[in-house]
């Protein structure tokens, strides 16, 4: 009985590649996807197989990442879906040739003033797909007046998961977004593994695009960096952690006390 509906499965997924080359699929599949408002380069396997099931498909994000264990991420699948990409369409071109847009990236970067070397590494990082990179280009760019841009590009250049790669963007994202509602970054903190940027009034801004933040001994030393940076560069500025979930009981106690001001289910 299971090698028959083993046979049946088989049967109904060369069904639906043929169906799929019937419609033109495999010589239109950027297409398909723009037609259905998907991103084109989700790393979700069966939504890229079975496009006859998109919109029913979700993807789901691992806990955590191995830059900064002790983040969550939960259950985020919004790089998957329309709204976030399409949010951004009329400046960023998902459906673009890679190449393409890969040169645009290439090209909007060095206009920033970011070193050959660490553009070079950003668009080779392979874990960020080309729709993240493209939507994080564009929010660096929006990001207008804002000195030390190189270090957000750095930042993304060195993640090893596409979890990684989705945290930096959102972080940046929320960022840009800040800064065009009137809340002035005037530069981002360099040299740390958490993104942070600097307000006209002097205040640290640290966004966390996560759902849940635990005390680990590798967040804690990310935040003892930062603080000790914070210090070094603004005296006693204060250091803001606007988070889009909610910090543990421990992360709360420690983060307190150590003078981090803590903003919980901040839309982002």
């Amino acid at each position: 009985k299971k090698e028959k509906e083993k046979l049946k499965g088989e049967v109904v997924d060369q069904g639906t590649e043929i169906a799929l080359r019937y419609i033109g699929y495999s010589q239109k599949e950027s297409a398909w996807y723009e037609k259905y408002e998907l991103d084109p380069y989700t790393t979700n396997r069966p939504l890229r197989e079975k496009i006859s099931r998109i919109v029913t498909v979700q993807s789901v994000v691992n806990l955590g990442f191995k830059f900064v264990p002790g983040i969550g991420l939960g259950s985020l699948s919004w790089l998957s879906t329309a709204s976030s990409v399409l949010d951004a369409a009329e400046t960023v071109a998902v459906y673009a040739d890679p190449q393409s847009q890969s040169n645009k990236n290439r090209a909007a970067l060095l206009e920033m003033g970011v070193s050959k070397d660490i553009v070079e590494k950003f668009l080779a990082n392979e874990v960020c797909s080309p729709t993240l990179k493209a939507l994080y280009v564009e929010s660096l760019k929006r990001l207008t007046g804002v000195s030390g841009r190189e270090t957000l590009v750095a930042l993304i250049s060195r993640v090893q998961t596409a979890d990684g790669g989705e945290f930096h963007l959102r972080g940046v994202r929320y960022l840009a977004s800040r800064h065009r509602a009137g809340e002035v970054l005037v530069k981002i903190m360099p040299g740390v593994k958490i993104a942070a940027a600097q307000t006209k009034s002097g205040t640290w801004l640290t966004p966390l695009p996560a759902d849940y933040v635990i005390w680990s001994s590798d967040f804690a030393a990310a935040t003892h960096d930062l603080l000790k940076t914070a210090s070094r560069l603004g005296g006693r500025s204060k250091v803001v952690a606007r988070l889009a979930g909610k910090f543990s009981p421990r992360c709360r106690q420690e983060l307190t006390a150590l003078g981090v001001v803590l903003q919980e289910r901040v839309p982002m």
